[in-house]
This record gives C-alpha cells, sequence and structure tokens, in this order.
C-alpha cells in the first residue's frame, strides 16, 4: 500500500507489522495514533492529534520511516506509561522532527504502573533527531517525583529522579542534631 493513511478522528491503533505500506501517514487535530505494530510510510501528527504507543502493557509502536512531531503543541498530547527502573512504552523512528525549541515536558501524559521509579526511562529512539527541546520547558513531576526530558545521541529520555529513602532522611536529621547539640 503507498497511499495516504489520514486519520482524521477517533484512534487508529496500529498492532501488526506493516513496514510495507510506505504510504504517508498524517494525523489531524483531535485524532490519536497509536498501538504496537510498525508503520512504514512517513508519518506527520498536526497540531492537537495525540500519539499514543503501547496498548494495556509496556510496547513499542515503531516507525519505519520519519516521524514528525514539531506541531505537537498541546497539554498531555504524547502518551506514554512508564513501568519498572527504565521500562516504558517506546516509540522506535527513523529521523525524527520535534521543532525548534517547542517540545516539552507538558506536551506528554505520563502514567504509571507497579514499579515506577527514579531512572531513566527512553521515550523515544531514532535514527537522529532534528530540532531541540523547549529549554524553558524541560521538567515537571511524575508520583510525586522530579523529573525532566532530555536528549543524548539520537534518543529522547525523561529522567526521573529517585525520591531520598526514609533510613537516609533520618540519618541526616540524626546527624544534623548531634551537629547542633555540639
Amino acid at each position: 500500500y503507498t497511499g495516504l493513511t489520514k486519520v482524521t478522528a477517533g484512534t487508529l491503533l496500529v498492532n501488526g507489522a506493516n513496514s510495507g505500506a510506505t504510504g504517508a501517514v498524517t494525523v489531524d487535530s483531535g485524532a490519536t495514533l497509536g498501538g504496537t505494530g510498525t508503520i512504514g510510510g512517513a508519518t506527520t501528527l498536526s497540531a492537537g492529534s495525540y500519539l499514543s504507543p503501547g496498548d494495556n502493557s509496556l510496547s513499542t509502536l515503531t516507525f519505519s520511516g520519519a516521524l514528525d512531531i514539531s506541531a505537537v503543541n498541546d497539554i498531555g498530547n504524547l502518551k506514554f506509561t512508564l513501568g519498572a527502573i527504565g521500562t516504558s512504552d517506546m516509540i522506535a523512528s527513523g529521523a525524527l522532527t520535534i521543532g525548534a525549541g517547542t517540545l516539552g515536558f507538558d506536551d506528554f501524559s505520563f502514567a504509571t504502573i507497579t514499579g515506577f521509579g527514579g531512572g531513566n526511562y527512553k521515550l523515544f529512539q531514532s535514527t537522529g533527531i532534528t530540532g531541540s527541546l523547549d529549554a524553558g520547558n524541560l521538567t515537571g513531576v511524575i508520583d510525586g517525583l522530579n523529573s525532566s526530558l532530555f536528549i543524548s545521541g539520537n534518543d529522547l529520555y525523561l529522567n526521573v529522579v529517585p525520591e531520598p529513602s526514609t533510613a537516609v532522611l533520618f540519618g541526616l536529621g540524626i546527624s544534623g542534631l548531634l551537629f547542633y547539640a555540639r
């Protein structure tokens, strides 16, 4: 299949290997593209559209061609589930275009499941990233833990800072009291 696939409303879940379908894919405002399969054609998300890898488990949605999310600019348009340290829904793609300083923490929506905690979560794995993150919108809080986006090589990650353990905090408190008592 080499024709255009246009998602104009609702949700299109791709759960099979469709790498041979090399036609372009566009996702309009209000529509969602998601699933666990492979999309063969170059894909572009419009402003107000949604991208949701996975299904009911942590999964990868793969794009054999380029993926352009540079128009994504609304709160929560990129939906990811985070599990045990380092495991999450993920997008694997060819070239990834994120725009010039427009993609930020608020563009993501994170759900968490058992095991979620501090560490790095790979959200996008690509052959190359064009663009940059919004420097003023890199950080946020997920389930009470400070988190931030960063790019390393050709991949986009989420870093979740682990909460200090109660024992460490207790030890610091006792040390402070002993120091003060002198």
